[in-house]
């Protein structure tokens, strides 16, 4: 018989249906040493809801979301174009909305340095373009003003 392991318990936690499952005082034994295990690990709960703004906040701290804002550590990113540069008002900023949103300290620096090389990636690629268009510019009125072209610049100069 499969139940005959509960005959020396109180007839209340005999018949309780979380027992139902176990062939075997060993198959219990088993399994609270596995629940033990559980209960001594690190453990996260979980927030109401949406508005539980201390028990998201709690959640956000056990996934490494720094105390304040000012304790995230940004990676300085290396070969920017000349003439870009990264503000710091817009980084607190960043580093600001990191917080409130929630993100580690981890999921922040990755962000950052996905955003920032982007942002140079576009800026030297505007500067290219720029450059390209004012020689193009540039070879079009030599071409217009031919040995005059000298004479033009210099008046436009003197005229600002």
């Amino acid at each position: 018989m499969a139940d005959d392991w509960r005959t020396g318990l109180d007839p209340e936690v005999a018949a309780h249906p979380s027992l139902a499952s176990f062939k075997s005082v060993a198959d219990l034994a088993k399994a609270h040493v596995n629940a033990q295990a559980l209960i001594g690990a690190d453990k996260m709960i979980l927030p109401k809801d949406e508005k539980d703004e201390a028990g998201w906040g709690q959640v956000f701290t056990k996934l490494g979301r720094p105390e304040l804002a000012t304790g995230y550590q940004v990676p300085t990113i290396a070969d920017l174009p000349a003439g870009f540069t990264v503000e710091e008002p817009r980084v607190k900023a960043f580093l600001e909305t990191a917080h409130k949103i929630g993100l580690s300290q981890r999921q922040t620096a990755a962000l950052y340095a996905s955003y920032v090389t982007e942002q140079a990636g576009l800026y030297k690629q505007y500067v290219e373009q720029d450059g390209a268009a004012l020689a193009a510019t540039e070879k079009a009125l030599r071409v217009e003003w031919g040995t005059g072209y000298d004479a033009q610049v210099l008046l436009a100069k003197k005229t600002l």
